[in-house]
């Protein structure tokens, strides 16, 4: 059975920021001229860039190689058109650039 890409691309530029940069949502965001609330979907597997060119942004506001990170969302993409959106079970929390924490549910 062929590998389910569909939460990569959301998993990969959350630990990235997180974890390896220690930037906040709000920094990446402003650094890809997209919302705060746009860039948090996108982390959360909830929705994707739309286009190649915020894919490159993101990956120099995340210090990744660009061609690695379009071919993640390419592959992230056909999966969410074939197989739908994902959605997850456990509480994902989210840390704003004020020091608030958000948590969301979703459901499998």
């Amino acid at each position: 059975m062929p590998r389910d890409h569909r939460l990569d691309f959301g998993i990969h530029i959350g630990y990235r920021r997180e974890n390896d940069l220690g930037l906040t949502g709000t920094a990446v965001a402003a650094a890809c001229q997209v919302t705060q609330s746009r860039y948090s979907d996108w982390e959360r597997s909830k929705s994707l860039p739309k286009t190649e060119q915020q894919v490159r942004a993101l990956a120099q506001a995340l210090q990744f190689d660009p061609d690695w990170l379009v071919t993640l969302w390419s592959k992230t993409k056909a999966d969410v058109d074939k197989k739908g959106p994902a959605k997850v079970t456990s509480a994902y929390a989210v840390t704003s650039g004020e020091g608030r924490d958000y948590s969301d549910e979703y459901t499998r």
